[in-house]
């Protein structure tokens, strides 16, 4: 059952089948009163397969039913789930790839980005500007369905996409592995010309309303910002991690 954007499945039948048949879903959404045997191991294969469920109000459940226009008289049986377009990949497995290679590592992570456009738009610069990978969340992060898909030009098949259940751990273990954590910041830190992105670094980016989460600026080891000739800050924020992107790029080949 799909429209112009996403497929859904809807039932617990179909969703247990799904997963049995090894289908990928970018998410599940369960309601909070949704009981039973069926349930328990859709559950476990999901979380087996580190895929995420969300719980929700049962009239959460319509609502996105009636988003999709799907009738909502149909048997959904308290559950649907998005499958994914792309596989993700794990961080763990991709940054020893790119040591391998020889490369020096520079990572985006998307914290609270969740307009499929801009997502897209992105990872579009993402890939053109030498990034090895590009993380986000499963909560709170943009769908990847057509839309994002068209705007990041084929870029969401030929970078790597993860998705981790918490970008603290993410960054904890790029911290580890000897990264360099930078988060962009409208009023603090330094220009990004003055930022050394020629050492492995994994660059934050913020959602445009709230920007990198405090929790993640505590984890950064600076903040960084784009230097702007008005007092407006106006830049969206695909615009804006084009520009770092780019400076990234210019530092790592050596442009003036």
């Amino acid at each position: 059952m799909k429209d112009k954007d996403v497929k859904i499945i809807y039932g617990r039948q179909p969703i247990l089948e799904a997963l049995k048949a090894d289908v990928k879903f970018d998410k599940l959404i369960v309601s909070q009163d949704a009981k039973g045997e069926v349930i328990t191991e859709i559950k476990k294969l999901a979380s087996e397969n580190n895929m995420y469920i969300q719980v929700v109000q049962e009239s959460t459940i319509m609502n996105i039913l009636s988003k999709y226009k799907i009738n909502k008289a149909v048997n959904h049986q308290s559950i649907i789930g998005f499958t994914a377009l792309i596989e993700y990949q794990k961080l763990e497995d991709i940054l020893p790839h790119i040591y391998e290679k020889g490369e020096t590592p520079l990572i985006v992570i998307l914290d609270g980005v969740t307009d499929v456009g801009n997502f897209g738009a992105i990872v579009r610069s993402a890939l053109c500007m030498g990034a090895h990978a590009v993380v986000t969340s499963f909560s709170n992060s943009a769908q990847i369905n057509q839309i994002a898909m068209k705007a990041s030009a084929g870029a969401l098949n030929k970078i790597p996409i993860c998705k981790e259940f918490s970008l603290r751990r993410a960054v904890e273990f790029l911290k580890y592995n000897g990264l360099q954590i930078l988060a962009t910041h409208v009023e603090n830190g330094v220009y990004i010309s003055n930022a050394k992105f020629t050492d492995p670094c994994a660059i934050i980016i913020g959602s445009e309303d709230h920007g990198v989460s405090a929790e993640l600026l505590e984890k950064c080891h600076h903040k960084i910002h784009i230097p702007m000739t008005a007092n407006f800050d106006s830049l969206n924020v695909s615009v804006s991690a084009g520009i770092v992107l780019y400076e990234a790029m210019k530092q790592r080949k050596g442009l003036k």
